[in-house]
């Protein structure tokens, strides 16, 4: 580490990034606030320096805007239709059974000890240690995790 002459002088392209931070006291209770990465940040002064210099001040690139793009199929997209969510059915005894736990993350936490191929035989559940996960559950229960999934995904 070098001492505060190393690091002051120069150019100043970077000085930008100290305002409002310039007292000792304000710039350490900021970095202090800053986690230190796991790894070591692969950017270099000089490329932070470059990067800048092409965005701003007399180096600086023009870059041209896009050319405006009319998409003829916009009207599509504001049937009635897409506004359906189109998932997993919420009814049976397996949506109403996982609704009445009150906690979906849960059961989807113990869907990682099912194998993802079940033979025609059922399984041993994760939960009760019984051998009664068949096809036909495990489907059910997805389909309430992906009917969860999407609605809370839904805007």
């Amino acid at each position: 580490m070098g001492n505060k002459t190393s690091y002051s002088g120069g150019d100043r392209v970077l000085e930008y990034c100290l305002d409002g931070l310039k007292r000792t006291e304000k710039l350490f209770t900021h970095i202090s606030s800053i986690p230190i990465p796991a790894t070591k940040p692969e950017d270099t002064i000089e490329k932070l320096k470059d990067e800048l210099s092409s965005i701003k001040g007399d180096n600086a690139v023009r870059i041209n805007r896009l050319n405006y793009y009319k998409f003829s199929g916009s009207n599509v997209e504001k049937d009635a239709l897409f506004k359906k969510i189109i998932v997993g059915s919420q009814e049976g005894s397996v949506a109403e059974f996982i609704n009445n736990l009150g906690n979906i993350d849960w059961v989807k936490a113990g869907l990682e000890y099912v194998p993802n191929e079940i033979s025609e035989n059922a399984i041993e559940c994760p939960f009760c240690q019984e051998k009664t996960i068949t096809k036909q559950l495990l489907s059910s229960i997805e389909n309430v995790l992906i009917f969860h999934m999407k609605m809370t995904l839904k805007p």
